[in-house]
């Protein structure tokens, strides 16, 4: 696999310095948010705040979601002056969405910058290396469809130049030229001479399977975080970004997308 750049090993790291940010104590931070006010109202805003969630195990709530959720589940008694530690956990879940949401923009931008840097200065890649760079578009084009070393070979075809796969026409350049490199070596070992010459079993190459294994059935479970350790050289060992993480970024772009596009 190509050398990876020093833009791609920052994301990387930066992925890394987010995950392993610890978690802040959500009283300090609602008292924090609460500088500027007299002191007596500081008190019954916080004592109200550490009544309601006196019950709750805040290690275990994982989120400012879950939180106020359990909040309005359980409302404390009338009068318990909560509601300005209530509109704090609605800002703090809106604050949450919209890092959320550029986080996943990120991790998609980051994987199509490092696939278009791949297919450029790749140089006699392997079958493998062609195989690697496919599964992972195919994961990032059509992120609904779930692991790609289950989708039949009939789900990616060529029509009038066009790149489609599950009749969905690929429109990133990287994802396309990633997909079109792996249907045309599907097709030119498909063919007896170069099956000898490139030494594959007859198994393989008439597969029905996208991305047969060795003996013509399905890759291992591990195939596709193999491929993605394999996709960004090691570096990315140890942070989120995993096949999940990246199949989920993809699916909430195509939200997105599909949100602003205009009413017929």
């Amino acid at each position: 696999m190509a050398r990876k750049s020093a833009w791609t090993k920052n994301i990387i790291t930066y992925y890394k310095i987010v995950s392993n940010t610890p978690q802040m104590d959500v009283i300090k931070e609602f008292r924090d948010s609460l500088k500027g006010r007299k002191p007596s109202t500081i008190r019954v805003y916080l004592a109200a705040a550490e009544r309601a969630v006196k019950m709750v195990n805040l290690s275990q709530s994982g989120s400012y979601t879950e939180l106020l959720v359990w909040i309005h589940q359980n409302p404390p008694e009338k009068g318990a002056r909560v509601t300005p530690f209530v509109k704090f956990l609605h800002e703090r879940v809106t604050a949450n969405r919209s890092a959320a949401a550029e986080e996943a923009k990120h991790i998609r931008e980051s994987i199509v910058q490092l696939m278009g840097d791949s297919l450029r200065t790749q140089k006699n890649p392997t079958l493998a290396s062609k195989r690697d760079l496919a599964l992972i578009a195919s994961l990032c084009s059509t992120p609904g469809r779930g692991n790609p070393r289950d989708w039949p070979r009939d789900c990616l075809r060529l029509e009038a130049g066009h790149v489609i796969l599950w009749e969905q026409r690929i429109g990133e350049p990287a994802f396309a030229l990633a997909l079109r490199f792996w249907h045309a070596w599907r097709e030119r070992l498909a063919r007896p001479d170069q099956r000898r010459l490139y030494r594959k079993a007859s198994q393989w190459s008439q597969a029905n399977l996208l991305f047969p294994g060795p003996g013509g059935g399905r890759l291992s479970r591990a195939a596709l975080n193999n491929a993605l350790r394999r996709f960004l050289g090691g570096v990315g060992e140890g942070t989120p970004l995993t096949p999940q993480r990246i199949r989920a970024a993809f699916l909430a772009g195509a939200r997105a997308e599909s949100d602003t596009l205009p009413a017929l």
